[in-house]
């Protein structure tokens, strides 16, 4: 009896189990549902299985395929870097240029205005001017003041001029920069 009962079990089929173990319907329900439970879950089981292996194998195939596009991505985000690096490099260098443009431009308003007060002074003494000494001596000092600073201006000029043009600027766009470098304006 026992030798039958377990070939029974082996099978998956127990009819002397049934006869003996008394059930009730919800019971033997509930065992029929938990039976179907674990099929259906070593089914999905197994068919997770069998995909994993699919999906692997189709990885392995495309991962070569999208090497060169992976490596073409990589080198332009590189080359976005770089580039991004050199304009604020170029940002950096624009600013200095400018702000040493806006100095130079100062100065070159308060030697101006040294020199208008300089010709000023010239023209009051020349037409004051009598023919002594001691005013010819103060005519040709403030005439030695009004060429040196015509010089320094000149000087002060040169050297905007120089930092604008060697600082790499696109300066022939720019007005401002342009008439720094170019100097349009006429020389006394």
């Amino acid at each position: 009896m026992d030798g039958s009962r377990d070939e029974a079990m082996v099978d998956g089929h127990d009819d002397d189990a049934e006869s003996r173990l008394p059930l009730s319907s919800d019971e033997q329900r509930v065992l029929d549902l938990y039976d179907a439970l674990q099929q259906l879950q070593l089914e999905i089981a197994v068919i997770n299985a069998q995909a994993s292996h699919q999906s692997g194998t189709v990885a392995n195939v495309q991962l070569p395929d999208l090497l060169p596009y992976v490596e073409r991505r990589d080198e332009a985000a590189m080359a976005v870097a770089r580039q991004a690096s050199d304009m604020g490099a170029l940002r950096s260098d624009l600013t200095e240029v400018r702000a040493e443009t806006t100095r130079v431009s100062r100065n070159n308003v308060e030697l101006t205005t040294v020199l208008f007060d300089l010709a000023e002074n010239v023209k009051q003494t020349q037409a004051g001017r009598l023919d002594n000494p001691r005013t010819g001596s103060e005519v040709a000092r403030l005439e030695g003041e009004v060429k040196v600073s015509r010089q320094r201006w000149r000087v002060m000029k040169g050297v905007a001029s120089g930092v604008v043009s060697g600082s790499g600027v696109d300066w022939a766009r720019d007005d401002e920069l342009r008439d720094i470098v170019l100097d349009p304006e006429s020389e006394e």
